[in-house]
């Protein structure tokens, strides 16, 4: 199963939700939303162990977000 990923939300904004520690490469949450909480852990595990994350909706994988959280883009 072939899935789909946005590459499409910019490094101001995943820094606006997220919170990423490049020591630790965990992503929290900076704020509560839609049953999520401020400092949580986001995230999902997939089967074949990427993590992905939701924002807006649209999922992305936290390897990518991570690299524009510190490069500032894709």
């Amino acid at each position: 199963m072939t899935t789909k990923y946005s590459t499409d939300i910019s490094a101001e904004r995943l820094r606006e939700v997220l919170h990423y520690c490049p020591d630790t490469g965990v992503f929290t949450r900076t704020d509560s939303r839609g049953g999520r909480y401020a400092g949580s852990i986001a995230g999902n595990v997939r089967a074949d162990g990427y993590i992905r994350i939701l924002i807006d909706r649209r999922s992305y994988l936290a390897h990518r977000l991570a690299w524009m959280y510190v490069h500032g883009g894709f």
